[in-house]
């Protein structure tokens, strides 16, 4: 993949440790590092959504295929990074920084996601996209707490998360089906690992499920979530 305009490389010292840890995570070999395709200038995003007729938001991941390869950027709001730069979360997660970690995370995530399979040559949809990431911010959320000793019960991150969920108003209906239908699939799986593997950040069991799920196609997943969980 190329960047579709200059990174933000000085925008490290949060989200290098959140890629690396979903790598860590799901045992994943990605050769590029998302700072060098990290955009905050809104000027960047303006001029991308005037041309793609997309409505703006404080985290997308734009992307562009054609003859020359795969094209990305991921653009981040600048208060987002300067807040986690300033507050960092693995030192700390509070109200100060939650959801500003949250909404990284999912950037980052869709980076990681899109990039391992366009390397293995394998298509995702965007309902796939959502579906991990989501996920993905349950279990970094689930690692980073107990690490700092914070941890809530899986019941009131899931209820966090998944039930107290609010969507833009201006979202189509498309957009908004997919959204709400990642946010049931991912509900359910999270379930179904806090009950699987309850207390177990980091066991053995837990990763092997994890890294299974995490090369399924989408609708191998979906089928996982409705078989097991």
């Amino acid at each position: 993949p190329r960047a579709l305009s200059a990174g933000r490389t000085d925008a490290g010292a949060a989200l290098r440790p959140m890629q690396r840890g979903l790598e860590e995570l799901y045992e994943l070999n990605v050769a590029y590092s998302v700072s060098d395709f990290l955009v905050t200038n809104p000027e960047f995003a303006r001029r991308t959504d005037a041309r793609s007729g997309t409505r703006a938001a404080r985290e997308k991941l734009y992307v562009q295929e054609d003859e020359d390869g795969l094209g990305l950027s991921l653009y981040l709001d600048s208060g987002v990074v300067d807040n986690l730069d300033r507050n960092d979360p693995g030192r700390r997660l509070d109200p100060e920084n939650l959801e500003d970690f949250c909404l990284a995370l999912e950037g980052i995530s869709h980076f990681l996601y899109l990039v391992w399979n366009a390397t293995h040559g394998r298509e995702v949809s965007l309902l796939e996209m959502e579906l991990q990431a989501e996920v993905d911010k349950f279990v970094m959320l689930s690692r980073y707490l107990a690490r700092q000793s914070t941890a809530p019960a899986p019941g009131a991150l899931i209820g966090l998360l998944f039930h107290s969920a609010r969507y833009r108003e201006d979202l189509g209906p498309v957009e908004a089906r997919r959204y709400r239908d990642a946010s049931r699939y991912a509900a359910r799986y999270c379930r179904g690992l806090a009950l699987g593997f309850p207390g177990a950040a980091d066991g053995p069991g837990l990763l092997k499920e994890l890294r299974r799920f995490y090369r399924l196609t989408q609708r191998a997943k979906i089928a996982h979530i409705a078989r097991r969980h």
